[in-house]
């Protein structure tokens, strides 16, 4: 699976500690990882606790060299009900500056 990178993002409340099972698995298969581990407060304000955590993986994917040939998004428990609404607002406003340009 070269060339893949994995965007984790654990479930709320979850540590690095807690991923770290899942972290080794992909690197044994020799991706690269990028972790966000929402805190318990992202459910009542997402927007606040969750945008910079997004941020912080998206650049990092970003700035890998090599780029990435293939983004998986691994998605834990409550994840997607903070990440998902962020994620398509991201993609869209990056649609929309592609067309612009």
């Amino acid at each position: 699976m070269k060339g893949t990178h994995i965007l984790l993002l654990g479930w709320t409340g979850s540590t690095c500690r807690q991923l770290r099972h899942h972290v080794d698995l992909y690197k044994r298969l020799d991706c690269e990882v990028h972790v966000a581990t929402p805190a318990i407060r992202a459910l009542w304000f997402p927007r606040v606790a969750a945008t910079p955590l997004l941020e912080r993986a998206v650049k990092s994917v970003t700035a890998s060299s090599p780029p990435p040939h293939r983004l998986v998004m691994h998605m834990f428990s409550g994840a997607p009900s903070i990440f998902l609404p962020l994620i398509r607002e991201h993609s869209a406003a990056a649609a929309a500056a592609a067309a612009a340009a």
